[in-house]
């Protein structure tokens, strides 16, 4: 398995509850817990901008009502709209991602919702995070760290190359071969000046890393 890629592993964490809990619940007394449950939810949402992202261009219909793009607890994604309790028990994920969707090029809104995605795996760090001691919350945080973002995954920032569907799968090794072509996915808009790009063939990040220097 390559440098990196250990957290992307299904059996790299284990996060069964001695109880019968719900089924998001979280320990949150545990820095391993806490730990494997949003990694769990990180790995759904790379699946939905990686390996399953036609389906996800899909489902992100510019004319439905606004869509967020939810990680689960089970490593799976969904699409659907926010919860209508208001409060919400959690941090919700940005929310409208459809309604850009053919507004900018295919690079530019998957970078867009990997950014977001990544705050909102942050948020909800920190709330589970809020009972720990600081001692435990600095180990998380640490923990958390060591892991590629959503945002170095998708746009391979700094040589980053620890998404593949083997890994995301069952945890082997198995080097990117099949990265999505978001230049060619259906229904794109490429006619209009905010489609012109640079070329996703060699797939480098251009836009955005100033924000991570």
């Amino acid at each position: 398995m390559s440098e990196g890629s250990e957290w992307l592993s299904e059996d790299s964490i284990s996060v069964t509850s001695p109880k019968k809990q719900r089924k998001d619940y979280v320990d949150r007394g545990s820095v391993e817990y806490i730990y494997g449950h949003i990694t769990s939810r990180k790995r759904g949402l790379i699946r939905a901008l990686t390996t399953e992202f036609d389906e996800f261009f899909r489902k992100c219909y510019p004319a439905a009502e606004a869509l967020c793009l939810y990680g689960l607890p089970n490593s799976t994604w969904e699409v659907r709209p926010p919860d209508e309790q208001v409060p919400t028990d959690l941090p919700e994920p940005v929310l409208g991602i459809n309604f850009c969707r053919d507004g900018m090029t295919k690079l530019k809104w998957v970078r867009f919702i990997a950014l977001h995605s990544d705050a909102w795996i942050w948020s909800l760090a920190g709330f589970y995070a809020a009972d720990l001691k600081r001692d435990r919350r600095i180990r998380l945080y640490s923990m958390l760290n060591e892991m590629p973002t959503i945002f170095d995954i998708v746009t391979e920032k700094d040589g980053n190359t620890t998404t593949a569907a083997g890994i995301i799968a069952n945890g082997t090794g198995v080097q990117f071969e099949q990265r999505p072509n978001f230049a060619s996915t259906p229904n794109f808009a490429s006619t209009d000046s905010q489609s012109t790009g640079p070329s996703t063939s060699s797939y480098q990040p251009v836009e955005l890393l100033h924000l991570f220097k």
